[in-house]
């Protein structure tokens, strides 16, 4: 664990936290959230996400990240976030 958590640090070395309203005030729509079309979710949790995705572009753009020695694109680098998120929530 030690030795993924150093990984991470030096792979992410310019790290920012970002919070998000929830997206329903209904317990029913919370619970049915991957079902929900986006347009359906709150306004304020939809800014948060638009925000959020203009931040991780921007960094993208900013700061290249590489994986084995080669550039990856914005593309690339959400889907390697997508695939991090899984694995942290798989835990």
């Amino acid at each position: 664990a030690v030795e993924a958590r150093q990984s991470l640090l030096k792979f992410f070395s310019h790290r920012s936290c970002t919070t998000l309203v929830q997206p329903a005030v209904e317990e029913v729509d919370l619970q049915e959230l991957a079902s929900l079309p986006y347009s359906s979710l709150r306004g304020e949790f939809r800014a948060g996400v638009e925000a959020l995705r203009a931040q991780i572009v921007a960094a993208c753009h900013a700061s290249p990240k590489t994986v084995g020695g080669e550039p990856i694109g914005c593309r690339s680098f959400a889907a390697l976030l997508r695939q991090l998120v899984e694995a942290l929530n798989g835990s």
